[in-house]
């Protein structure tokens, strides 16, 4: 039924498609931001929205997200604001609150960044002036993923950071080494030899992989603790519990990875077809490493299986040897950016 009712509406009262200017944000006296969207997405989101917040304080702030996401919202998003989770499946009654409040009193400004659904601009229409995130996303591959909503929201860059240093020794590491993209995860392999690079160079004693179900069965052969991650509000919480136990944090470009270091936890970040310039924030503090071979590329071969840039990476793995950044990037389409030796 929720399916329908928001198709509905959306034929005769879509999101607007030109954003509101800087005036307009400066005059508004209430904002939504409704945010369905991927997990790193939704990381990625919560962090701008945090910003915006701090650049356009005394406004009344809402924002709507999923169950899952919300533990999330409330671990990086400062300063007030009126928070609600909803699934629209398992809790109609919750959507029609939620309308009632729209409609009662009907905020001025509505974003949904990061959010491609319809779900979210559902929300936002209800605002006197919203803009779909989508309608202004096309995007190339290669804009950085941060810049993208500040371009939405109308913000400026933070000041540039440098690394956080590593620490010399690292009691508890969690590592979450998969991705839904086969092209950016590390196999058995690949694990094997981290996990002995992790102990000669930190000294650490206790490892947790944090991954899906299936994903976890890849580790069974390897001594470490298991955190399953799955799409239900208890388990968003005990991971972000988890991540502040962390002495360090390891993994690929995922969503897991954007969230520690929006924690402020040391962190490395694995980076194979995806170039960091493009993915990290520029005050982000992770110490990224990349094959030099592929420094200013970032792969766009989808159809790769076997991911040699990973695989030689992990071969001749150096936690003091962060990724060099170029500043010209270049899309890889035709081949591999790298072949196997």
């Amino acid at each position: 039924m929720w399916h329908w009712i928001i198709r509905a509406r959306l034929r005769t009262r879509g999101a607007e498609s030109t954003p509101p200017n800087s005036a307009e944000i400066e005059s508004a006296r209430s904002v939504l931001f409704t945010v369905f969207a991927r997990y790193g997405d939704s990381v990625i989101a919560f962090k701008a929205i945090d910003r915006f917040m701090a650049r356009y304080p005394g406004k009344r702030y809402l924002l709507i997200t999923t169950h899952q996401a919300r533990p999330y919202a409330e671990a990086l998003i400062h300063s007030p604001l009126q928070l609600f989770s909803v699934n629209k499946r398992r809790n109609p009654l919750r959507m029609w609150q939620l309308v009632r409040l729209l409609r009662r009193d009907p905020p001025d400004i509505g974003f949904n960044p990061w959010s491609h659904g319809e779900e979210s601009e559902y929300f936002i229409s209800f605002c006197r002036k919203s803009a779909a995130y989508r309608t202004g996303a096309n995007f190339e591959r290669h804009h950085n993923l941060y810049r993208r909503l500040r371009d939405y929201l109308r913000l400026p860059d933070p000041p540039a950071s440098a690394p956080a240093p590593l620490p010399a020794r690292a009691r508890r590491v969690v590592i979450c080494p998969f991705s839904t993209d086969i092209r950016k995860s590390l196999d058995q392999e690949d694990l094997a030899k981290l996990f002995m690079a992790i102990q000669k160079r930190f000294g650490t004693s206790e490892i947790v992989v944090a991954g899906m179900r299936q994903e976890l069965t890849y580790i069974s052969n390897l001594k470490a603790e298991q955190f399953m991650l799955d799409k239900s509000r208890d388990t968003s919480e005990r991971f972000v519990a988890l991540l502040r136990t962390a002495d360090l944090f390891i993994g690929v470009d995922a969503g897991p990875l954007h969230l520690a270091d929006a924690l402020r936890i040391p962190c490395v970040g694995i980076f194979g077809p995806t170039a960091p310039g493009t993915i990290l924030d520029c005050d982000s503090r992770i110490t990224a490493l990349r094959h030099t071979d592929l420094d200013g590329v970032f792969c766009d071969v989808r159809s790769c299986t076997n991911p040699v840039c990973l695989h030689r990476l992990v071969n001749a793995l150096d936690f003091d040897r962060p990724a060099t950044v170029a500043s010209g990037l270049r899309l890889e389409r035709a081949r591999c950016a790298m072949r196997p030796e």
